[in-house]
């Protein structure tokens, strides 16, 4: 089934539950972008700066806005992108973007960039953007282990992240008082300033698990203190259990709960 296909079947499914047709497409695209990437004109490299690879592993890419009304940070560093239907572009005489390859056609702007990426925030010379980033249009990340991760060995690793691939643009060793000085600035910048709070990052390794966890602790009193109401997100170590294991429901607040759990033959 092509994309056009697809999205034109999705659309009279829609319509006729009386749904936001040009919502629901939208959504639609940004999940076939998130799978298939974006590949860049040789107009568009030109108009863009460097894209940045960092964001704690699974969503470095370029942050774009669909129809006024969906953000997507679309791969365009990854092998797969060479051959993904979508092709963004720049036309300098309209001054725009335009997407080739969508089933309908699309309006699409670039997210612009925090004005505090490039500062230096540390004596080493750490800019901002190595520190933390903002993941959609207003929620800023921080990758509490960096770019690391004790599941990063071949054998063990996530096919879906890109955690280890960032080591020339995500800082190491990160301080408490680096993500606070950025989560300053990142509070107050004119062009993109964040209300949410991520914490997240790969999985530390047994000896830095006490560290982190008290990095975690300190983070949420200090940011509670300072800004009340904003929204704090991380996520534990997962559980990962065999096919045989069936009716496990993960509880992010609280101790998994293993009542009604089975092992099948």
């Amino acid at each position: 089934m092509t994309p056009v296909d697809a999205a034109e079947g999705l659309e009279r499914r829609l319509d006729a539950r009386g749904l936001d047709v040009a919502l629901a497409t939208a959504i639609q695209l940004k999940h076939d972008i998130l799978a298939s990437g974006v590949r860049l004109t040789e107009g568009a490299k030109s108009a863009l700066n460097a894209v940045r690879r960092t964001r704690s592993g699974v969503s470095g890419g370029l942050d774009l806005l669909i129809d006024d009304v969906v953000y997507v940070n679309a791969p365009v560093r990854e092998s797969f992108v060479a051959d993904t239907p979508y092709e963004l572009g720049w036309d300098l005489a309209d001054e725009r973007w335009n997407l080739r390859g969508a089933p309908h056609v699309v309006k699409v702007d670039l997210v612009p960039e925090p004005g505090y990426y490039n500062e230096v925030v540390t004596a080493n010379g750490r800019t901002a953007d190595q520190v933390g980033q903002m993941c959609s249009a207003d929620r800023f990340c921080y990758g509490i282990t960096g770019p690391s991760c004790r599941f990063w060995p071949e054998s063990e690793r996530c096919r879906y992240c890109s955690i280890g691939l960032n080591h020339a643009e995500d800082g190491r060793r990160k301080q408490v008082s680096e993500l606070i000085n950025v989560l300053g600035m990142a509070l107050e910048d004119a062009q993109r300033p964040a209300r949410h709070l991520l914490l997240g990052g790969g999985t530390p390794n047994s000896a830095d698990m006490g560290a982190r966890t008290k990095d975690f602790e300190q983070i949420e009193v200090i940011v509670n203190d300072i800004v009340p109401g904003v929204p704090v997100v991380h996520t534990a170590v997962p559980n990962i259990f065999a096919k045989s294991v069936k009716g496990f429901i993960p509880v992010p607040l609280k101790t998994d709960v293993l009542r009604g759990v089975t092992l099948s033959p």
